[in-house]
């Protein structure tokens, strides 16, 4: 076997090892990426939690003072306060109030978990390149090893499609119509 058959060998072994070892990083590259967007996601879920709780929160100082400023007016005005109209209102106030309070958090909710579901298909989008740049690393090895193993027994590479003794093409029998 000459020196330029051996060199070339080598050249193939490295160059098959470079392509082996990019398809692996950029399967992990794109994992990394896919798990720091899916945090993202997170974050994005609980602030849409703390942020519905912040307004909530809101909303029941503002109601709390809108009742407030009905029970002075209705004391300034002499209305007895305890039943009739001005209990009603100050009641029907006070459910609107936990409808609004229930619409709040539903809504949050909502947001929330479109999030946490965004995040989850992130996540197993960068598990899928991971295994997918393995698999392609793990593939590149063996073309290559079959190309060196082929250069130095001296025959070329297989091909389904050019075999002489397999397939339709067939000169030799067995292939699609020739027993």
């Amino acid at each position: 076997m000459s020196v330029l058959a051996i060199a070339a060998a080598a050249l193939s072994a490295v160059s098959t090892g470079v392509q082996a070892l990019s398809e692996y990083r950029q399967g992990q590259y794109e994992k990394g990426a896919a798990s720091a967007e899916a945090q993202a996601y997170r974050m994005q879920a609980k602030y849409a939690q703390q942020q519905a709780g912040v307004e909530i929160s809101a909303q029941d100082i503002a109601a709390e003072h809108q009742l407030a400023a009905n029970r002075a007016t209705i004391a300034a005005s002499g209305i007895v306060s305890e039943e009739g109209s001005p209990q009603f209102v100050a009641t029907a106030s006070a459910d609107e109030q936990r409808i609004i309070d229930m619409y709040t958090k539903y809504s949050a909710n909502i947001k929330s978990a479109s999030f946490y579901n965004q995040a989850a298909l992130t996540q197993s989008q960068g598990e899928q390149a991971a295994t997918a740049g393995e698999l392609g690393a793990f593939t590149t090895v063996l073309g290559g090893a079959s190309d060196i193993a082929s250069s130095f027994a001296g025959k070329p590479k297989f091909n389904f499609t050019t075999s002489p003794t397999f397939g339709p093409w067939s000169t030799s029998g067995g292939g699609f119509g020739n027993p």
